[in-house]
């Protein structure tokens, strides 16, 4: 039996106003063979929880038998350390001396049953090209390798709209990225402290401006909306 890898934990308030993305991805999951999906939008939007709630789903569970795989792109420095890490993550040994680690990779996962494996945070290691890149390209090998496997199914989250275009992928979400929160649901979070990150306390005045009136949550969908288009312009 294959052991997943341990995920960072979360807490259910972080999918605050992504429910609906949720129920579409994993009716998705449940229903395409080798589906290959991308999370792609703005950094902080919440590519990762909703990929974390997709492993962590009993039915997701359940559907490959536990084979759920979670593995992050933040601490690597190359295609070789991430071809690495995923074999790592299904407990897979590799011999000091292999010279071609994304083929070995490619044979041992082609022996593993019907799996899940999420590749976070993808763009800390590979960007679109727009210049001779060995390093994107042994990134983007192991994508393709991993996009052209049956029995694996995909997700990799991705800052920004761009993804490998030469993956086909079954699934964008969304394809111009993953939209701000609704007021309502913006405001809710702030209140849970996961906005910025920070718990607000009662003396803080944002948050009990926010108990007593609705122009907070505009502030934080105006502030989520400048931030998605790159705070171009002026205050």
């Amino acid at each position: 039996m294959l052991s997943n890898i341990t995920m960072p934990s979360q807490s259910s308030s972080s999918l605050i106003g992504r429910q609906d993305l949720i129920v579409k991805g994993l009716a998705h999951i449940e229903s395409t063979p080798s589906s290959k999906i991308a999370f792609l939008g703005p950094h902080g939007i919440g590519k990762t929880s909703l990929a974390r709630a997709f492993l962590a789903d009993v039915k997701v569970r359940n559907h490959f038998h536990e084979a759920c795989y979670f593995v992050t792109c933040e601490p690597l420095k190359s295609g070789h350390e991430l071809a690495l890490a995923i074999l790592q993550s299904i407990d897979i040994a590799v011999h000091p001396h292999e010279q071609d680690v994304a083929s070995f990779m490619y044979q041992q996962l082609l022996k593993v049953e019907k799996s899940l494996l999420v590749v976070d945070s993808l763009d800390s290691l590979w960007s679109e090209p727009d210049s001779d890149s060995g390093a994107n390209d042994v990134v983007l090998r192991i994508v393709e390798l991993l996009g052209s496997l049956y029995t694996v199914s995909l997700i990799i989250t991705e800052s920004g709209v761009k993804h490998p275009s030469s993956v086909d992928w079954t699934l964008l979400l969304s394809e111009g990225g993953l939209p701000s929160l609704k007021p309502d649901d913006a405001l809710l979070l702030f209140r849970h402290g996961h906005i910025g990150g920070v718990k607000p306390s009662q003396s803080n005045k944002l948050y009990t401006a926010g108990n007593k009136a609705t122009f907070c949550a505009l502030q934080l969908h105006v502030c989520s909306e400048y931030s998605r288009v790159g705070g171009e312009g002026e205050d």
